[in-house]
C-alpha cells in the first residue's frame, strides 16, 4: 500500500468488491506501522489523503514504537499530508488523528523544526493549543524545539503569540533551570531575543536567574554576544547590577573575559565591555586582572585557543606570500627582453612590448603582485593575537 495512489484505490476497490472486512485495512506489517504509516513514510501525499478519507482511523494507530502517522508527516515537513490527517469528516466529526510521537514528545515539537505552515495546522486543529505546554521526557516544550532549530523565529513568535506562558516554562536538561531566553542567548538566537526585549509580556523574563544566578544578560556578556547585550541594555527593564552566585555583574564577567592589554577594537568581548562600560553597570571593584586571573581556567571559551600549529602555518603562509610579493615586483621593473636604447624612436619602452606571449607575462605577473599582497594582508589580521579566534579563522 505504499505505492501510487492508483494502485491503493485499486486494491481498495478489489477490497470491497471481494467483502474483506475493516480488519483487512487496518493490518499491520512486522513494526506494526499501517498502510497509512507506510504511505507517509514513503512521501506519497496523494496515497495519503485517499488513504485518510477511505479509512480516517488509520491516522489514530501509532506504531510499535508509539510514533503516529502525523508525527511522521511532521517531521518530513509535509503540509499537504498533515492537512490530509488533520482534516475533519465530510459530517463535520474532528479527525481522530494522534499526534503521538517517540520519549513523550508530539507532532508539534516536530513541526516547530519544520515548518511555521505545519505548526499553523496543528495549532487550528482541536487538541493544537492543548499540546504548547506539553513537555517530553528531557522537560522541552515545542517551543524549545522551534529554538534549537536555529531556522524558525517564525515559528518562535507564532508559539508565544498563541501562549506567552510557555517563555516562562523551564528546559529540564542538565537541571539548569533555564527559561526560554536563556536558552535563546546560549544557542546565538539573535532574532529571538530582540523580538523578547521588545514586547513587554515577557518582562518577567528579562532579570530571570538559572541555576549559576546568571541572567540573560550573564549570558549574552558570558558567551559573547554584542547585539544581544545591546538588546538587552536597551531594554529598560533589565538590571545591570545584579550578581550571580559567585558574586559577580554581568561587567565583572566581561572584564574576566579580556586578558590585560591591547584588544582589537572589532573584539565581541572588548564591545560588550565597552557597551557595559559606557552605560555605567556596576563592577565590584575586584581587580579586573585578577579577575581574570581567578575566572579563565572556568570562563574562556575552548574557541579561543591558539593552536601552535595553525599559527606556525600561517606565518610560513605569510613569509612566503611576502617573498612572492617581492619577486613580482622586481619582476616589472627588469623585463625579459630589456628596453629599447636612448637613441630609439620608442626609447625607454620593452622591446618585446608588442609580443604577445610579454603582454601576458605582464598581466600574470600583475595578478600574482595583487594576490600576494592581499594574501599578505589577510594572513596578518588572521596572526594577529589581539583578533578573536572566530574572525581569524576565516583568513588562515
Amino acid at each position: 500500500m505504499a505505492g501510487h495512489r492508483e494502485v491503493a484505490a485499486c486494491l481498495l476497490s478489489a477490497m470491497r468488491a471481494g467483502g474483506a472486512s475493516a480488519d483487512a485495512l487496518r493490518a499491520r506489517n512486522g513494526l506494526g506501522a499501517t498502510a497509512l504509516y507506510e504511505a507517509v513514510r514513503n512521501g506519497h501525499a496523494e496515497t495519503v489523503v485517499l488513504l485518510a478519507t477511505e479509512a480516517p482511523e488509520l491516522a489514530a494507530m501509532t506504531t510499535d514504537g508509539g510514533v503516529s502517522p502525523l508525527y511522521l508527516a511532521a517531521m518530513t515537513g509535509s503540509v499537504e499530508m498533515v492537512r490530509a490527517l488533520l482534516r475533519p469528516a465530510p459530517d463535520g466529526t474532528p479527525s481522530l488523528a494522534s499526534f503521538a510521537g517517540p520519549e513523550g514528545r508530539t507532532a508539534l515539537p516536530a513541526a516547530a523544526s519544520k515548518s511555521k505552515e505545519i505548526v499553523q495546522e496543528i495549532l487550528e486543529s482541536e487538541q493544537g493549543l492543548a499540546l504548547l505546554p506539553r513537555a517530553d521526557l528531557s522537560g522541552k516544550t515545542p517551543l524549545h524545539y522551534a529554538l534549537l532549530s536555529h531556522r524558525q523565529h517564525g515559528v518562535v513568535s507564532l508559539l508565544l503569540s498563541a501562549e506567552a506562558s510557555l517563555a516562562r516554562v523551564s528546559d529540564n536538561e542538565d537541571r539548569r533551570r533555564r527559561n526560554f531566553l536563556h536558552c535563546a542567548i546560549e544557542h546565538n538566537q539573535e532574532g529571538v531575543v530582540r523580538f523578547i526585549c521588545r514586547d513587554g509580556m515577557f518582562a518577567i523574563l528579562l532579570n530571570a536567574m538559572d541555576y549559576e544566578g546568571n541572567t540573560p544578560l550573564h549570558l549574552a556578556v558570558k558567551y559573547g554576544h554584542p547585539r544581544m547585550v545591546s538588546f538587552l541594555l536597551q531594554t529598560m527593564s533589565v538590571e545591570v547590577g545584579i550578581t550571580n552566585v559567585d558574586g559577580l555583574t554581568p561587567a565583572d564577567l566581561a572584564y574576566s573575559h579580556l586578558e590585560p592589554g591591547l584588544h582589537y577594537f572589532l573584539n565581541p568581548r572588548a564591545v560588550v565591555k565597552n557597551c557595559l562600560y559606557w552605560t555605567r553597570a556596576p563592577v565590584t571593584g575586584e581587580d579586573h586582572v585578577r579577575l581574570h586571573s581567578r575566572m579563565s581556567t572556568t570562563t574562556t571559551p575552548a574557541m579561543d585557543e591558539d593552536p601552535k600549529d595553525i599559527d606556525g602555518i600561517t606565518a610560513t603562509a605569510t613569509i612566503a606570500s611576502v617573498l612572492i610579493a617581492t619577486v613580482t615586483f622586481a619582476a616589472a621593473f627588469t623585463v625579459p627582453g630589456g628596453y629599447v636604447a636612448d637613441d630609439h624612436p620608442r626609447a625607454g619602452t620593452a622591446v618585446l612590448a608588442r609580443r604577445l606571449a610579454f603582454r601576458a607575462f605582464v598581466a600574470s605577473d600583475t595578478m600574482a603582485f595583487l594576490c600576494s599582497i592581499v594574501a599578505t594582508c589577510f594572513l596578518v589580521y588572521g596572526g594577529a593575537g589581539q583578533v578573536p579566534r572566530g574572525q581569524r579563522r576565516l583568513y588562515q
